[in-house]
């Protein structure tokens, strides 16, 4: 529920029983399909930040916006791996042979820096860091374009954009 005047808001956890002997429990968050239409969705928004004067004069810092953190579970025992983090773009699985539809994209975007100080408001990083191991290989990295059955695989492309008046281009 919202807050009053001046309170905080609620907090809700979603967290299964421990196991003993087994799987502990299972977390599903599941829509239902469309024979006519879209199937439903799901959205995991993280709320905006904002900070009064009030605020600003007891922190002596912005307020930051909250994070969205997706973690596989961790692997304890020996010869196990720990758990994967896995996003998936939806198919376009209908055969027409004129526009069967197009699989959907998966695009990583960092925030935007929209403040005007040319020297700390920057836009946020897109960091991909392969695993690192204590003893053995470090994790790779794949940058793969898909296949076609019937035409040509996609492009790689990697590339810095134009600077603006006075910056140089990133290397």
């Amino acid at each position: 529920a919202d807050a009053g005047r001046s309170g905080v808001s609620g907090y809700l956890r979603l967290k299964t029983g421990e196991a003993t002997s087994g799987m502990a429990g299972y977390i599903g968050l599941i829509t239902g399909n469309s024979t006519d239409g879209e199937g439903g969705a799901i959205e995991l928004v993280a709320g905006s930040s904002t900070e009064t004067e009030t605020y600003s004069r007891r922190r002596r810092e912005g307020a930051d916006g909250p994070h969205v953190q997706l973690k596989a579970g961790d692997a304890t025992s020996s010869k196990s791996t720990g758990g994967n983090v896995m996003l998936f773009a939806g198919h376009g699985t209908s055969n027409d042979r004129w526009d069967g539809g197009n699989g959907g994209s998966v695009e990583l975007i960092a925030g935007g820096g929209h403040g005007h100080n040319k020297h700390t408001d920057m836009g946020g990083d897109v960091s991909i860091t392969g695993g690192a191991s204590a003893k053995s290989i470090g994790g790779s990295l794949f940058l793969k374009s898909g296949p076609s059955l019937d035409s040509s695989s996609g492009d790689v492309t990697i590339a810095t954009v134009n600077s603006a008046n006075y910056g140089t281009s990133g290397s």
